[in-house]
């Protein structure tokens, strides 16, 4: 009795830790990435579509844990879609097509500490739903996908600023908005292009 106590208690810390470890893995933009895009699409009737991705998918922690979101693309929106949690929460992200077939890059922001904070997610549309790649935070003694080689030096190439405290922070620094948008968006496909972006986490289309 004592052992399945336990079990389920440090079942439900592993649970704690890797929601936190989410949180903190997500890489934070000083400034929107999509933000000028969208209010560009939304003039132009000629706008790239990206995939319509609407539909439900649950994130499977075990069998007796998962959570569920639903997205659904806003009408007459290019590149704006919903997305709706478990608990009816509802927020909008904006997606963007990148370069290699069924990759995309996915914002989001949320209001935090007095101030937005937005949010980057490269994601992989698969078979089975869509796989999204949340960064770990830079450390060069790692030799995960991002605390490799390739993407430090991609962020010197495109002169992408950045602090690592908690997650990823990339910096505008003296780029104007749409060169930095550009040089967000280039790095993302570089990443996918060299096929270095590591296994990322499935969520399941039901």
């Amino acid at each position: 009795m004592n052992n399945t106590f336990l079990l389920k208690k440090l079942q439900l810390i592993l649970i704690m830790a890797f929601m936190l470890l989410l949180t903190a893995c997500f890489i934070e933009s000083e400034q929107p990435v999509l933000k000028e895009q969208e209010k560009a699409s939304a003039l132009n009737i000629f706008a790239e579509k990206v995939p319509d991705i609407s539909g439900t998918y649950a994130l499977v922690f075990d069998k007796n844990k998962k959570e569920k979101y639903v997205f659904s693309r806003k009408e007459d929106s290019a590149n704006v879609f919903f997305v709706t949690d478990d608990k009816g929460e509802r927020q909008n992200v904006l997606v963007k097509a990148l370069k290699k077939e069924n990759t995309l890059l996915i914002e989001m922001s949320e209001q935090a500490d007095g101030r937005t904070k937005n949010y980057l997610i490269p994601a992989l549309i698969t078979k089975d739903g869509l796989r999204v790649f949340l960064p770990a935070p830079i450390d060069k003694k790692e030799t995960q996908p991002w605390s490799s080689k390739l993407y430090l030096e991609l962020l010197d190439k495109y002169q992408i600023q950045y602090t690592n405290t908690q997650g990823t922070k990339l910096l505008k620094g003296a780029m104007s908005n749409k060169a930095y948008s550009e040089a967000i968006i280039n790095l993302f496909n570089d990443m996918f292009a060299a096929d270095a972006v590591g296994n990322g986490l499935l969520l399941i289309k039901e």
